[in-house]
């Protein structure tokens, strides 16, 4: 214990946030100069949920994902170029926590087929900057090494689900569904059966 009576705690690592890096490739500004000030990425999908007539059980059902990337910027450097609906763009998102410590973690993340969604500028009279704030919209996200999966790069954790090509999920999700619904509608006829004293044949 220390003098105040605290338990004393273990340093787990040291984080020189002087030499951490955030980097965005996007064709409409890129390098040091886009002068980013915040970026925030959502990526996510529905799960629909499925009862069964004749047992308590609960299903998943996956649906779509989508993709949200907001990103917030001082206009200087660089002005800002647009995509068009004919031409979406890959944003491609890396970084690391700076490393001198001995500790360097990163993430690289590639955004695809990105269109901007929203587009504002705000000033003030304080400053007097320029800032933009673009929202895009992506249909997925993939990490360095390929696809995504939730479960980690090796696997699925906890034997969850991870995710796979576009082709895998979809029958994937199929297969589920169609058993879900057919459990359900099978479920449904024995007990209409059992409630008329009908056998099944």
């Amino acid at each position: 214990m220390d003098i105040y009576g605290n338990n004393v705690k273990g340093l787990g690592g040291v984080f020189n946030v002087n030499e951490a890096i955030f980097t965005i490739s996007y064709p409409g500004f890129a390098g040091a100069t886009a002068l980013v000030q915040s970026c925030a990425i959502q990526y996510s999908i529905e799960y629909r949920d499925i009862y069964e007539l004749g047992s308590g059980n609960i299903y998943f059902a996956t649906g779509r994902p989508t993709g949200q990337m907001t990103i917030g910027r001082i206009v200087g450097g660089q002005a800002m170029t647009f995509t068009t609906p004919c031409n979406p763009a890959t944003i491609t998102i890396g970084g690391n926590g700076g490393g001198s410590c001995g500790v360097a973690n990163g993430v690289s993340y590639t955004l695809h087929n990105c269109l901007i969604k929203d587009y504002g500028v705000q000033v003030t009279v304080e400053d007097m900057m320029i800032r933009e704030n673009v929202v895009f919209k992506f249909t997925h996200m993939t990490t360095a090494s390929g696809t995504a999966s939730i479960g980690g790069a090796s696997g699925p954790s906890a034997g969850g689900p991870t995710a796979g090509t576009a082709g895998g999920i979809g029958s994937a999700v199929g297969s589920a569904v169609g058993n879900v619904l057919g459990g359900a509608i099978n479920a449904a006829g024995q007990s209409l059966g059992a409630s008329l004293g009908l056998s099944g044949r």
